[in-house]
């Protein structure tokens, strides 16, 4: 079976975008193989040293790694440009010859907006309560993933129709856009996701490792019981007492993560050591 990142080989990306949605979008589209060519007219804000943040510059590494750095433009042939700011939009748009251009706003309004207000604004948040931000800018990564298929959908419309493709996205429709597709109908403090079942959460191992267990399923659950030798009913996986929950906690700190390994290697049971 062939690999994945050449099916995007011969496609030439602009990206003139900064900070993490356009170029994480970007770097998607890269693995697949596309030849990603990001414009630094002035240096990345992600890419300067700052004592406050230092996990940007390990995000800019990171989501970079794949492309060809540029400070000037020597050619003006693309299939697909992303820009952002209306000034450069207009700047470029008489110079570049493309198949289709997206800019990246923040709203429709132009209302300024970061990761947390799109959070604020989605229902699957509010409608959980005590939930902690998570460790990644879910909304940021989720916004670079709307870029990135809006910029294949237009290609392929190009390839319908062989018009240009000028298209807008905007941050502050993220969250109804995406993750709301999920939201739980009624406010609700737990769930399968998020710890409500001892078959589906975290576990502290002996030597302080951590185990990511995910037996939903029947036959997962009963094979994760036969191995660690622990007497439960398919029933049990959805517990909500606290006694399933703590039966693991107690069987999982008397393993370590070498033994956890040989169960994993051994067996098919959705555990994942952290």
């Amino acid at each position: 079976m062939k690999k994945n990142n050449d099916l995007l080989s011969g496609l030439r990306i602009f990206d003139f975008t900064s900070r993490l949605p356009g170029p994480l979008a970007t770097s998607f589209l890269a693995d697949f193989g596309a030849e990603v060519i990001k414009f630094e007219l002035r240096d990345d804000p992600f890419s300067e040293v700052q004592e406050t943040e230092p996990i940007f510059n390990d995000w800019y590494r990171q989501i970079n790694s794949n492309k060809t750095i540029k400070k000037k433009l020597d050619s003006f042939d693309c299939d697909i440009a992303i820009v952002t700011s209306r000034k450069q939009y207009l700047e470029l748009k008489e110079s570049l010859k493309y198949k289709v251009l997206l800019k990246l706003s923040t709203s429709e309004d132009n209302m300024k907006m970061h990761d947390i207000n799109a959070l604020g604004q989605s229902s699957a948040f509010k409608n959980i309560s005590d939930q902690e931000l998570p460790f990644i800018p879910i909304m940021g990564y989720t916004f670079s993933w709307k870029i990135a298929t809006t910029a294949l959908s237009c290609l392929y419309r190009y390839s319908v129709d062989k018009t240009m493709q000028e298209r807008e996205v905007f941050f502050s429709n993220i969250a109804k856009n995406t993750v709301d597709k999920l939201a739980p109908s009624k406010p609700s403090e737990l769930f399968l996701h998020n710890g409500k079942f001892p078959c589906n959460s975290i576990y502290s191992l002996k030597d302080n490792r951590t185990v990511a267990l995910a037996a939903i399923e029947e036959h997962l659950w009963l094979k994760m019981c036969e191995v660690l030798e622990i007497s439960l009913h398919s029933h049990d996986r959805f517990d909500t007492t606290n006694v399933v929950r703590d039966l693991l906690k107690t069987r999982f700190s008397e393993l370590t993560s070498d033994e956890i390994n040989k169960i994993i290697k051994d067996n098919n049971i959705c555990l994942t050591l952290i």
